[in-house]
């Protein structure tokens, strides 16, 4: 058996490829649910927030195959917003016909995941914190020390900093490359209005400021509220320099910001509260799709590797496990 560790895309990617190709396997992730950075938080009002990745665009043929079969089944759907750009005090508003088709999971972006575990074997709110063994007979254990199962192989699907310090026993090799890798922190503040935000965009892309992203949450296909749902992201270099700050004050920053950015003052919000990810986007992704050694039957996969985004995390969830399956069989 094979044990992924991470049910973000590039993990459940990664674990489907395997499963399909008829090996067992096991994806172990430490939150509730599945999807990573590409999850979906369920608030008290019942609204379904992406407040990690917030859509995705296919460039690859592989990729576009992949998306293709999911528009069939009605797992993503084309989210077909107004967009428009906020430089300081200036609004551009973005040509529909300019624009990349863009998707979005339904009924959250989580709907991706879910569909690529499948029937695979996945063990939510189990955080592993190491490996050790030898090929063929790798011990994963938990945040306390207890043996969660012995496996064939293992696969690390989690951030780099993360992934360097699970493999650091089984494979330095591989945790020396993947901790060579840096990773940025985002703020995300998850907020709804009871009345429509008048403004004449869906999302935007910001400059300057605190925010780098707002969008209308509730704009999304398969989003069924009746209130006004909207996700804010800090930029990058406000977020490492806010990274260990009190929710409560990063949830005020952010609101008087986005404020501040659409014209719209202070609008009360019926709900609001700030989500930190730790490690959210590699600024320079290795080149490679992914890490294997093959000798150990140890990999590693993310958006760190090859390329970041959800088409990123996918292609090498799949490359990885492309080698894996041929390593195996050799």
């Amino acid at each position: 058996m094979i044990a992924v560790i991470g049910a973000g895309v590039a993990g459940t990617a990664c674990a489907r490829a395997l499963f399909d190709a008829g090996l067992d396997v096991a994806v172990f992730d430490q939150g509730r649910a599945a999807g990573g950075r590409a999850a979906a938080l369920r608030a008290p009002t019942g609204i379904r927030y992406d407040h990690g990745a917030q859509f995705f665009t296919a460039k690859t043929p592989e990729f576009q195959a992949q998306v293709e079969q999911w528009l069939a089944r009605g797992v993503i759907s084309p989210w077909n917003a107004r967009f428009a750009d906020l430089d300081g005090g200036l609004v551009a508003l973005r040509s529909a016909r300019d624009e990349p088709r863009r998707y979005v999971g339904v009924p959250g972006m989580d709907s991706v995941a879910f569909d690529l575990l499948g029937a695979v074997d996945f063990r939510p709110g189990v955080a592993v914190s190491g490996v050790w063994g030898e090929p063929g007979a790798w011990t994963i254990e938990d945040s306390r020390g207890a043996a969660l199962g012995v496996f064939d192989a293992v696969v690390s699907a989690t951030p780099a900093p993360q992934t360097a310090q699970l493999l650091r026993q089984a494979a330095p090799a591989l945790a020396e490359r993947s901790g060579g890798v840096p990773m940025t922190a985002c703020w995300a503040v998850l907020t709804a209005f009871r009345e429509p935000l008048e403004l004449p965009y869906d999302a935007a892309f910001v400059s300057g400021g605190p925010l780098s992203w707002i969008a209308r949450d509730s704009s999304k296909p398969g989003r069924e509220t009746d209130l006004d749902a909207w996700v804010l992201h800090a930029s990058p270099k406000w977020s490492e320099e806010h990274v260990d700050a009190p929710a409560a004050d990063i949830m005020r920053l952010l609101l008087t910001a986005f404020g501040e950015r659409t014209g719209l003052g202070a609008p009360t919000p019926r709900e609001a509260w700030a989500h930190r990810w730790r490690y959210a986007t590699p600024p320079q992704p290795l080149p490679q799709a992914c890490l294997l050694d093959a000798d150990l039957r140890v990999g590693a996969c993310g958006d760190w590797c090859g390329g970041p985004r959800v088409e990123g995390a996918w292609l090498s969830g799949v490359a990885l496990a492309r080698q894996m399956i041929e390593g195996l069989s050799a």
